[in-house]
């Protein structure tokens, strides 16, 4: 049962990435409002963050993030995550140009944030196992 296998560990990465994507968004608009963020803008965090989550996890899935064990995390990964996530965050871009309306009202400053603090978060927990 305590056994870790391949399943166990990625059940895990995908749960600590969806729960550090939420932390990531909620510290981004945090800090965009100087932590009072207005009703209007919380109504549509839920449509971002789904949106984001379902992004990151999947393109992290294709490029095989979650196939590599933290204990050997190294830079050519880093640098790998940083693509996908580089990439989750261009396809986020067109989607919210395509469906703006969807989504309005949203602080594009915060989904900068946000990119800024997801891959900090993300890349930091991996490489803590290393240090």
């Amino acid at each position: 049962m305590l056994k870790p296998t391949f399943f166990k560990r990625m059940l895990f990465f995908l749960i600590a990435d969806f729960l550090l994507t939420l932390l990531s968004l909620y510290l981004a608009y945090a800090l965009r409002f100087n932590f009072s963020v207005p009703p209007d803008f919380i109504d549509r965090f839920g449509r971002v963050f789904f949106v984001l989550v379902v992004l990151k996890i999947g393109i992290f899935y294709i490029f095989k993030i979650y196939h590599r064990s933290w204990r050997f995390f190294s830079l050519q990964d880093f640098k790998k995550l940083f693509v996908a996530h580089s990439i989750a965050y261009i396809l986020f871009g067109l989607i919210f140009m395509v469906f703006s309306d969807w989504f309005n009202p949203v602080p594009r400053s915060a989904i900068i944030i946000d990119f800024i603090l997801s891959i900090s978060i993300l890349g930091g927990l991996r490489i803590s196992r290393r240090v």
